[in-house]
Order: structure tokens, then C-alpha cells, then sequence
């Protein structure tokens, strides 16, 4: 990926010290390193997996994401601007715990469908279906998790895990395709590339280690409850709108299958993923840069939030 001259001297002027120019050159290339190779393996998925198989893959894909934007409710947005990291803490601990709640309830309600022997074809899912909360856990921890490493500004460690979700993913979709072809492989693939480096990440920013000081006080429990209620707003503005945001989305992609056949949702999935590619590549590693140095503004200087806002959408839009 080419950056011109008058791009870094321009990020240079949005921070002196080259800390958001290295955080997103850093970001940018680790995303269009994993990005090349997805484009480069896909013809090879293609030839491994069926339009079917992509097509049910495309279901699950969907509901994990949209689950996903709502799975912390909204709470790990809260872990950049907290105070003090003694409260981030708290809140990315909150973040986990109510994810894990919620990969619960949906293991619950399955197992409830299961023993009423509620029919359905859990749009095309099968069985498949089962996995799905080990998905929405998996990706919610890992959610939480990089939340935190942007409040502690460790960009390197958010690019390692990317290495380390790219070779898992592949390595399970290359072996499931070579002995046994099915949505199953592209399944644990894509459950790998949500959630694999999680324990790296939380032990490349220091959170194990925060995480036992912080619970080792007295009425942790209060922390956490105290926590939610000082965030509440996320929970009850964010989450709404960010779950009607993920629907327009990925709402097409639960509903495709079931009414236009595996096949067809399978080529419909396969197509969106080569065009939002683009979007991936620079808008994730951009606004990812941005969080973390718009939240460290936000708690340190927040008289200069105005200006540090303009800085950067003006004189990019300028670029």
C-alpha cells in the first residue's frame, strides 16, 4: 500500500510526535497484508467450497455480526474515555461478563427449541446453529479486548493478532476443503478469525495482570454494578441504534438463503466481501488510529476535542 509524502507530513501536522502516523501505517499494513492474502486464497476457497457451502456460512456470518454490535450492549465503546484505567477495567471485565451472559441465553434458548422439539430450519443452519454462541463469545471477548489495547495505544499487539486470526483461519479452511468440504470448515475458519489472539492480546496490553490487581479489592461486584449504571446511555441510546445500523447490514444476508437458495446467498456473499475489501482496508485501520487518539484527547485535553476534531476531517478532507 503506496502513501504519498503529502499524506505523512499531513498526518505529522495532526500529531507531532509521529505516534498516529506509525499507529495507523502500522494498522494499515497489517490489514492489507491479511487482506492480499484472503484475495489471493479465495479462488482457491472457491474451488475448495461450494456456492451452498458459502451460502450457509453467509447465514451465520450475518447473525454473529449482528449480534456482535450489540453482544457487550455497546458497554466496550465506553473503555477509551473511561477516567482512569482502573475503571476501564472494570468496564472491559463488565464487557466480557456480559457477553458470556449473552452466549448463554442463546445456548439456553436453543436447548429449550431442542427439548420442546421445535421444528425449524434455522435458516439453513441445521446444527450448525449450536455454534453460533460459541461465535457470538468468542467475538465479543476479542471485541472487548481490542477496546482496551486502543486505550492503551498498543497498535502492534491489535496487528499480531490479525497475523495470528489470518494463519488459524486458513489453516482451517485449507484442511476442512483438502478432507472434507462443507460449511463446518468455513464455520471454525471464520469463528478463528473473530476470536483467535485473544489470550495474546490481553497479555501483550498488560490486562491479565490489571485484572488481578483490580479484582483483588473488596466489592468488585459494586465496581462492575457501579460501572453500569454510570454508562447506562451506551446500553440505552447506543445499542438501539447500532443494532438497526447492523440490520441493514447483515439483514440480507440472514434472509437470502431462506428465501433465494444456498446457492444464490453463497454468490451474494462471496461478491459483497470482494467490494466492501476497500472499506476494510482503510476505513478500519483509520478509525481504529482515530478512537484511540480521539479518546486520549477526550480525557486529557478536552478543551482541545473541538480542535483536534477539525484538524483532522478538515484538513483531510482538504488532502
Amino acid at each position: 500500500m503506496k502513501i504519498s509524502v503529502s499524506t505523512v507530513k499531513w498526518l505529522e501536522r495532526l500529531a507531532p510526535t509521529g505516534g498516529m502516523v506509525r499507529a495507523a501505517l502500522l494498522l494499515g499494513s497489517a490489514t492489507a497484508a491479511t487482506q492480499a492474502i484472503a484475495v489471493l486464497l479465495a479462488p482457491v476457497y472457491a474451488r475448495l467450497y461450494t456456492p451452498a457451502d458459502y451460502g450457509v456460512f453467509s447465514v451465520f456470518n450475518s447473525i454473529i455480526a449482528t449480534a456482535l454490535t450489540i453482544g457487550c450492549l455497546c458497554y466496550e465503546t465506553g473503555i477509551p474515555v473511561c477516567e482512569d484505567d482502573h475503571e476501564a477495567v472494570g468496564l472491559t471485565t463488565l464487557s466480557a461478563v456480559l457477553v458470556f451472559l449473552i452466549g448463554l441465553g442463546a445456548a439456553a434458548v436453543l436447548g429449550a427449541r431442542a427439548l420442546l422439539g421445535v421444528q425449524g430450519n434455522g435458516y439453513q443452519l441445521g446444527w450448525y446453529l449450536w455454534l453460533v454462541p460459541v461465535g457470538i463469545v468468542g467475538a465479543g471477548v476479542y471485541r472487548a479486548l481490542s477496546y482496551w489495547a486502543l486505550r492503551r495505544k498498543n497498535m502492534g499487539a491489535i496487528a499480531r493478532t490479525a497475523g495470528s486470526q489470518l494463519i488459524s483461519s486458513t489453516a482451517i479452511n485449507m484442511g476442512f476443503g483438502v478432507l472434507s468440504p462443507s460449511p463446518l470448515g468455513l464455520i471454525l475458519a471464520g469463528i478463528a478469525g473473530y476470536s483467535s489472539g485473544v489470550w495474546g492480546l490481553a497479555r501483550r496490553t498488560e490486562l491479565l495482570s490489571c485484572v488481578k490487581t483490580v479484582s483483588r479489592k473488596p466489592q468488585f461486584g459494586r465496581l462492575l454494578w457501579t460501572l453500569a449504571k454510570k454508562y447506562q446511555r451506551l446500553p440505552l441510546i447506543a445499542a438501539p441504534s447500532t443494532l438497526f445500523n447492523s440490520l441493514g447490514l447483515y439483514l440480507p444476508g440472514i434472509l437470502m438463503a431462506p428465501y433465494f437458495g444456498a446457492d444464490f446467498a453463497g454468490q451474494f456473499f462471496m461478491g459483497m466481501k470482494i467490494v466492501s475489501l476497500p472499506v476494510g482496508l482503510i476505513g478500519g485501520a483509520l478509525s481504529q488510529v482515530f478512537l484511540s487518539s480521539a479518546a486520549a484527547v477526550a480525557r486529557e485535553r478536552p478543551h482541545e476535542m473541538a480542535r483536534f476534531f477539525h484538524r483532522v476531517f478538515v484538513r483531510g478532507a482538504a488532502c
